[in-house]
């Protein structure tokens, strides 16, 4: 991989920090929300929704292994070959948090729930990134699980890092007050720095009441 380094890097006038997203390979398995609407059934890793057989990364694996990863019965098995692809993401990410860092800037970035689940469905090994803070997007019901999984999936990714954990949570799936309620203290309860909000749309009337509650609250 070449280094990103280089005299043309600048940083604006005014950045309080750079933020990170879709740093990874494509989905190798979708959440099971979302497998119908593509007329899937993914209950095992299948060939051609793994992703990354590009003609570099075959050949950087070759030059180190002596064999092309195509040659491989069943490649998705290669422990080898998915911690070289691991490898490539989290080397570009650290790369970049290190010439951030030199010019005094902080690296954020959106990553999946937590790292092992990450791993496996788009290689994505955050833990191993230098970030100063990780927002890990926990869409419980994009993998049809319930409120309680934002709090297991915040203990793993608290466990997993020595930088801060914001919570993501995914306010469309969130409208009932008392489950966006629950979810934001499941995330403080399980260790997160604090919580973010993703949405496509304005909180509803009930999803503000609660965090006009909890401020309140916090300050009291």
């Amino acid at each position: 991989m070449k280094s990103i380094t280089g005299p043309d890097w600048a940083v604006l006038t005014g950045l309080a920090s750079i933020h990170l997203d879709y740093v990874r390979y494509v989905d190798v398995i979708l959440g099971a929300d979302l497998q119908p609407k593509y007329n899937l059934v993914q209950d095992k890793e299948m060939p051609e929704y793994d992703y990354g057989y590009h003609p570099i990364a075959r050949e950087g694996f070759k030059a180190i292994f002596g064999y092309d990863p195509q040659d491989i019965e069943h490649p998705e098995l290669s422990t080898e070959w998915r911690q070289y692809r691991l490898n490539a993401i989290t080397t570009l990410v650290n790369e970049i948090v290190t010439i951030a860092h030199n010019k005094n800037q902080k690296v954020t970035a959106a990553v999946f729930p937590f790292p092992e689940m990450s791993r496996q469905m788009v290689r994505q090994a955050w833990n191993d990134w230098n970030l100063d803070a990780a927002y890990p997007m926990l869409y419980q019901n994009f993998y049809q699980e319930s409120v309680n999984r934002i709090g297991f999936a915040t203990e793993q990714g608290v466990n997993s890092v020595d930088f801060p954990i914001y919570s993501g949570l995914y306010s469309p799936a969130l409208q009932n007050a008392e489950d966006f309620e629950k979810a934001i203290r499941l995330a403080k309860e399980n260790g997160a720095s604090g919580f973010s909000i993703f949405t496509a749309d304005n909180l509803n009337a009930d999803q503000k009441a609660v965090l006009i509650k909890l401020k309140s609250e916090m300050l009291n």
